[in-house]
């Protein structure tokens, strides 16, 4: 069994096909879905590997005592840039190609300055 662990609105914009919902922070009001033989493989995935959800779902289902619990680490990024199967929702927006920046790149323009850029923190809190 397949299961994201990241919340609802990123499962409907895009997923991993075949998997199913079980939030992280709401892993407890979904313990039905879980199988019911606790040996059941169970692979926990999220969004990639600074998201922490699937290895704190992934300890949740160890301690209800499931034997064989995985985290697919490199989570719904990596899968989606592979071109693995995804169910893609209405909302869905298809990544975009962008310019990576090496770090000293940005060091010389942070040093430089001069305000010619913004630059945007993107992640959780």
């Amino acid at each position: 069994m397949v299961i994201d662990a990241r919340n609802p609105e990123e499962y409907q914009e895009v997923h991993i096909k075949g998997a199913i919902s079980i939030p992280e922070k709401k892993f407890a009001d979904h313990l039905g879905l879980l199988p019911t033989d606790k040996a059941t493989t169970v692979v926990f995935y999220c969004n990639g590997v600074k998201c922490g959800k699937s290895k704190k779902a992934a300890v949740k289902a160890l301690a209800l005592g499931y034997g064989k619990v995985l985290v697919y680490a490199e989570g719904m990024p990596v899968w989606e840039e592979k071109g693995l199967p995804i169910y893609a929702g209405p909302d869905y927006e298809k990544k975009i190609e962008t310019t990576i920046m090496p770090p000293k790149d940005l060091a010389a323009l942070i040093k430089k300055g001069d305000g010619s850029y913004t630059l945007v923190d993107v992640r959780d809190q």
